[in-house]
């Protein structure tokens, strides 16, 4: 839950390239001790950053987006919130059930897991 929360808060305020160079090489190892698997942590890494790309005080997307539609930062958090509310339950279950993230690749090669 720890890196769930640091990962949104990093994703307001960095793009998720740097973020991931800075910022994964440090966490992995505490991952890996409390037997999380690598390609798990990057999934909640990369969905992390791309919430956080459209979140308020600093998200990229959203700022973009509001340019675009000419509409204000608010207006447009407003109408993307539910959106970020799906994304925000898909990623608590792909964080907490890791069956959930690895049933179709499981399907397709099984020795891998």
């Amino acid at each position: 839950m720890i890196i769930i929360a640091f990962f949104l808060f990093v994703g307001t305020f960095m793009d998720a390239i740097p973020a991931m160079i800075l910022f994964v090489p440090v966490i992995l190892p505490t991952a890996n001790l409390f037997g999380m698997e690598p390609v798990h942590l990057g999934l909640i890494v990369v969905m992390t950053l791309a919430i956080g790309l459209v979140t308020p005080p600093y998200g990229l997307c959203l700022l973009l987006a509001a340019k675009i539609g000419k509409l204000s930062i608010e207006k447009s958090f407003s109408a993307v919130m539910p959106y970020i509310l799906i994304v925000l339950v898909v990623l608590l279950f792909v964080a907490f059930l890791p069956e959930v993230a690895f049933y179709l690749p499981k399907l397709i090669n099984p020795s891998l897991f």
